[in-house]
């Protein structure tokens, strides 16, 4: 079975997401952040679904979560995906890299 492994990074990215979401609706909130986690999953099995991004990493690859405006950052592994960062596609995610 493909392993998804989420950074401390990822996990922080995720939380972030969820008290923002919060605010205004906390059942939302799991909700998304549910489906967040379901794509990084998803990811594990099928790891070059996403976009080669050789410019945050060697091997990194970048995934827009369909009917959202997020994005997934992740490397593939041996036996799955390392899920780097989760963040909103309108921020300069080259920065992340610096």
């Amino acid at each position: 079975m493909s392993r998804c492994v989420f950074t401390l990074e990822a996990r922080a990215d995720l939380r972030q997401i969820h008290d923002y979401i919060a605010q205004g609706s906390p059942a939302n909130a799991l909700r998304f952040v549910d489906r967040l986690e379901d794509h990084c999953t998803r990811l594990a099995d099928h790891p070059r679904m996403g976009i080669a991004r050789p410019e945050f990493g060697p091997d990194h690859r970048s995934f827009f979560v369909p009917g959202t405006r997020y994005v997934i950052i992740y490397r593939p592994t041996g036996n799955g995906v390392e899920i780097i960062h989760v963040r909103h596609g309108s921020q300069d995610l080259r920065r992340l890299f610096e």
